[in-house]
């Protein structure tokens, strides 16, 4: 892994030069670099080296280096914008998939030979994940050991349960039309930081004509069915929301939940859970009162 540390992002390496001072420029970006301490990467897309680091990124860089920044560098290479204007992201930047996802910006731009870069910017404070120590070597006993049963979650475990039919999930949609919140599976993460627009002309979401023509209109939906792929494989849904803001309040964009009532190829199907009835008109949630 190829990484240089420096302060600030005005002291970028050869070939950085022109990607930052375009960065400067964008009123998100300009802000975010110059606040103290600030933290970030520019990541290679192609191979997923860290050409540079701010100097708070260093223990984050070292953190994830081996098959953690390898998973990084696919997060942002699915997730950054092929052009024109940063976006923002999920990301989960702990290799052990404890802590939460990190909302970041992300910008692309080319080097001064042409070459794309990404630029990472956190949005927030990041603790860098503590190394796993060492497990000790076990002793050598004579006695046969019995055999291990099957672990069983405990209840405050972190472990994510794996979707099934019938599960519901959340989601979010800001006045721009970018997807902010999807409590749904880790598969369909990478679909937040992203415009409805953009995922339905690119075929991420599909079969869900009634829903986009009641986000053109600001109007509620129910039971619309759609496809989402994330790049993990299709996922079948049914999607209810409505605008937030009401009255005499400013749009806000869209919430509501969703129902998965099909699971891509490659999860196995458990038994479905009992079939959550669907909702009223009068509780679609997430409207100011």
């Amino acid at each position: 892994m190829e990484t240089t540390l420096i302060p600030t992002a005005g002291e970028a390496e050869p070939g950085l030069a022109t990607p930052f001072a375009a960065w400067a420029r964008l009123p998100n970006l300009s802000a975010a670099l110059a606040a103290p301490g600030a933290v970030h990467l520019v990541i290679e897309p192609g191979s997923g080296r860290v050409l540079q680091a701010a100097a708070g990124a260093r223990p984050l860089v070292d953190a994830l280096a081996g098959p953690g920044l390898a998973n990084l560098s696919r997060q942002i290479a699915s997730a950054a914008p092929s052009e024109g204007a940063p976006r923002l992201a999920r990301l989960r930047l702990d290799p052990r998939r404890i802590a939460p996802p990190v909302l970041c910006w992300l910008a692309r731009a080319s080097r001064d030979d042409g070459d794309p870069v990404i630029l990472v910017v956190p949005t927030v404070p990041v603790t860098p994940p503590r190394a796993r120590p060492a497990a000790p070597e076990p002793a050598p006993t004579p006695e046969p050991q019995p055999a291990p049963q099957a672990p069983h979650a405990s209840p405050g475990s972190t472990r994510a349960a794996a979707p099934r039919r019938d599960d519901r999930f959340l989601w979010r949609l800001d006045a721009a039309g970018l997807l902010t919140t999807l409590t749904g599976p880790e598969a369909l993460e990478g679909l937040v930081g992203q415009r409805w627009q953009d995922l339905a002309a690119t075929g991420r979401i599909t079969g869900a004509d009634g829903m986009l023509a009641a986000l053109r209109e600001r109007r509620t939906f129910r039971g619309e069915a759609a496809t989402l792929d994330a790049g993990t494989g299709p996922f079948r849904v049914e999607l209810s929301g409505a605008p937030v803001g009401r009255g005499e309040a400013a749009f806000s964009g869209f919430a509501g939940f969703g129902l998965i009532r099909g699971l891509p190829p490659a999860l196995p199907e458990t038994a479905p859970r009992a079939t959550v009835p669907a909702e009223p008109a009068s509780a679609i949630p997430f409207e100011h009162p």
